[in-house]
């Protein structure tokens, strides 16, 4: 992670812990928190991160709405298997 932390903030390792301990804690520790270094070098690579392109105009709501929805999906689909078992 660090590694990728460096290349995004174009940064070297030795400044690297001045960023993460001094001059930035913050924005070390979202990075660290909230990303994963595959889609840390992805944004590297490609520009964005697939994974929040396709989330990027969604609410909160919205996209709890969307989840609960392919989970309700999934069960139903659970439930007509099971009775075509039974049948």
């Amino acid at each position: 992670m660090r590694n990728a932390v460096c290349e995004l903030l174009e940064i070297g390792v030795k400044s690297y812990y001045v960023w993460k301990n001094k001059t930035h804690p913050t924005i070390v520790a979202f990075l660290e928190k909230y990303f994963k270094e595959e889609e840390i070098k992805e944004l590297i690579e490609t520009g964005e991160i697939k994974k929040l392109e396709i989330i990027k105009d969604k609410t909160a709501d919205e996209l709890a709405e969307l989840v609960k929805s392919q989970h309700n999906e999934k069960i139903l689909a659970q439930i007509e298997e099971l009775k075509k078992q039974l049948l």
